[in-house]
């Protein structure tokens, strides 16, 4: 992983969304270094789509539609946090509060050489 960015709400057409995405996760996302082009040719992109909100439903109801691979979760921020967490069908999810109210979206996930996107 070199950089992660996108939005989950439609924020823009989704060809702009993609392509503003893959700028900013390999030039601006601070946690790694910017992509360099000696880079460029081993380069791949993961690109999630997402449905609209499916299902506000507990955390233990989620973690079950989870493991089919086809959702992802939305956790709201915690107390006193900006930011909701998000968990694409890749990730691990963690043990929350079992009647966590959580959304649900169901998920797209294609992967593949950047040249070929």
């Amino acid at each position: 992983l070199r950089g992660a960015r996108g939005c989950v709400k439609p924020c823009r057409p989704v060809g702009l969304a993609v392509v503003h995405a893959a700028i900013q996760a390999a030039y601006a996302d601070l946690r790694y270094p910017s992509v360099a082009p000696l880079e460029y040719p081993e380069l791949t992109l993961d690109l999630f789509l997402f449905s609209p909100k499916v299902a506000s439903i507990s955390w233990r109801q989620a973690s079950d539609l989870f493991r089919e691979g086809t959702f992802s979760v939305v956790v709201p921020p915690a107390s006193g946090g900006s930011r909701p967490t998000l968990f694409l069908p890749t990730d691990t999810l963690d043990r929350r509060d079992a009647a966590q109210e959580v959304d649900c979206m169901r998920t797209v996930h294609w992967s593949g050489p950047l040249a070929a996107a």
